[in-house]
This record gives structure tokens, C-alpha cells and sequence, in this order.
């Protein structure tokens, strides 16, 4: 329902990802801005004391159009790095531990927001296409978009977005999320990374709903996954909520028995499109960062730019 954009923020003169919803007065458009407009909140207030989570610059409405102006990342998603095989184990175990700390840090936060008081913010949509590596090898996270505050008075949110392959089994069945069901979905793609295939295997979204939420343990991670690490996984992705309840204390584990020298980093490598320009040059463009109804749209936002010159983004050229 998103598009994100490649930007250019004329005022500061940097590169923003520029993510823009179009209004519209059906339910489901209306509870996604909402959701986003309460994302941008929250990863704003993380983002002041955790460094690996995504800046945001600016949310707002203009011509028809609700946008969140954020600190773009130069270098590819986990996604991307996957599409040629499973990713050095060293490699993979960093990965989940620098995520593994930015969920420590979401999950303990204090804020005030609206009067009430909260601690902790399940990010609710972990997966390789929202974990980020910088061109220097660093972790970043992406799009708290879905992102849920737990009240101090209940651990419990409720959440109806979300990815159905790293959701955890009692996220499918009654829709509500805590620090846990991030941690489930932590596992699910250092699984991923490890073997290069996810836990659960089916035809269709409905057949692979069902086996998540059957409570029947995925596969043990496959070669080349070590055997300590290949444990770690079992536990954390343990489906019964009686032996899944305290999948915090596997990560720990994760870091005492991995590697922390990683000699696999990725190379830089600039952003292309398929018989298109390099990066910079689609940035001027106002290319869409990821595939879909975005590139179809490019006239519009040109449009919406160009005539009254409102707003400090420029959207196309």
C-alpha cells in the first residue's frame, strides 16, 4: 500500500526515503496511515537513543498524500544479500545480535504519548527486507510502520499487519504481539540466513499459516548451520507457548557461543535498476526503492511537485 521513494530534501540538500500513502476514505487505507502515523512517532523516540534504527525527518499531509520523510541507507537489505545463497554463519549470527540489542532497547523504552504511559515498542514486521546493511557493514533496521507501545498496565498489543512467514504462532492465532513475537521472527530469518530457506515450507499463504500455528516444531536448520547455533534456533522458535515463553534468554546465548569477527561483510555496491541508471541518477529521477505500484507513479508525484512548489521534497524532476 506503501510507496517508498528515493528523495532529495532541497532544504538540507541530503538523500531521504520518502515513503507516501495515498488518501483514500476506505477502511483499510485509513488504518494503515494510521498505523504508519504511529510508527513514525515511535521509531522517532528510538531512533534519538539507538543509532541503528532509521532517522525520521519529518511526517506529514500534503495534496492529497500522508509521507515520512526518513534518513536513507546507502548498501542492501538482507533480502538482497540472500538472493545468491545462505550467508556466512559468522555473518549471520552479527546480524541477529546487533538485532537482537536494537529489540532489547525498543522492548525496554519509557515513553508518554498522549497521556499515557508506556514501556517498550514491539516493532512487529522483523524480516530480512527491513534489516538493512550499511556500504560499511553495519546494521540498520527499517520501517517501524506497524510499530505497537505496550502499556504498562498490559503486556499485550494487538497487531493485524505483519509478515505471515515470521510471524510466531500465537501472533496468527489471536492477532496479539509482544516483545516475544519479535523474537520469534528474529529466529525465523537467522534461520534464513543460515541455511538460505525458511522453517516452514508451503504451497500457498494459508497452508504456511496453518503450519506455523499447528505447534508442531519446524525442521532442525539444515548444513551448513553449526550444531550449537542449529540448538539456539530450536529453542527460540519452540511453538508451545509454555517452552517459547522465555525466548529472550536464548539471544544472550547467541552471543557467548558466535563468532563476533565477521570476515564476510558485504562490498559496497551501488543501487541499479534493470536497464536503468545507477543510484544517483535515480534519485534525481525520484525512482521507487522497491517494486510495485510505485513506478507507476512517478508522473504524480512529478505533478503534485511542480505546480505550487508546497512542501521541501522533491518528489521527480
Amino acid at each position: 500500500m506503501a510507496d517508498v521513494y528515493l528523495a532529495q530534501d532541497t532544504g538540507a540538500g541530503c538523500a531521504v526515503a520518502l515513503k507516501l500513502i495515498e488518501h483514500s476514505p476506505d477502511a483499510d487505507t485509513r488504518d494503515a496511515i494510521d498505523a504508519e502515523r504511529r510508527g513514525a512517532e515511535l521509531q522517532a523516540r528510538l531512533a534519538a537513543t539507538e543509532p541503528r534504527v532509521t532517522r525520521v525527518y519529518d511526517v506529514g499531509d500534503l495534496d492529497g498524500i500522508f509521507y515520512i520523510a526518513m534518513e536513507y541507507i546507502d548498501g542492501q537489505d538482507l533480502a538482497e544479500l540472500m538472493r545468491r545463497g545462505p550467508l556466512a554463519v559468522e555473518f549471520a549470527a552479527d546480524v541477529a545480535i546487533s538485532v537482537a540489542r536494537v529489540l532489547e532497547s525498543a522492548h525496554s523504552l519509557e515513553a508518554v504519548i498522549d497521556g499515557r504511559d508506556f514501556k517498550g515498542i514491539v516493532h512487529g514486521d522483523i524480516k530480512p527486507k527491513n534489516v538493512r546493511i550499511t556500504s560499511r557493514g553495519e546494521v540498520r533496521i527499517l520501517d517501524f510502520g506497524i510499530a505497537k507501545a505496550l502499556a504498562l498496565s498490559r503486556r499485550l498489543t494487538r497487531n493485524e499487519f505483519g509478515s505471515v512467514p515470521y510471524a510466531s504462532p500465537e501472533r496468527l492465532e489471536t492477532g496479539e504481539v509482544d516483545a516475544q513475537s519479535d523474537l520469534w521472527s528474529l529466529a525465523v530469518m537467522l534461520y534464513e540466513m543460515a541455511t538460505g530457506r525458511q522453517p516452514y515450507q508451503a504451497e500457498s499463504t494459508e497452508r504456511l499459516e496453518r503450519a506455523i500455528r499447528s505447534h508442531i516444531a519446524p525442521p532442525p536448520a539444515p548444513d551448513p548451520c553449526p550444531e550449537p547455533l542449529r540448538r539456539i534456533l530450536m529453542k527460540a522458535m519452540a511453538p508451545e507457548p509454555g517452552s517459547g515463553i522465555n525466548r529472550r534468554g536464548t539471544w544472550p546465548r547467541i552471543w557467548k557461543h558466535s563468532a563476533r569477527a565477521c570476515p564476510c561483510r558485504p562490498r559496497p555496491r551501488t543501487w541499479t535498476r534493470r536497464g536503468g541508471p545507477s543510484s544517483e541518477a535515480a534519485m534525481r529521477r525520484g525512482a521507487p526503492l522497491h517494486a510495485g505500484r510505485a513506478g507507476r507513479r512517478r508522473g504524480r508525484w512529478a505533478s503534485a511537485a511542480s505546480h505550487g512548489g508546497r512542501g521541501p521534497w522533491a518528489y521527480a524532476s
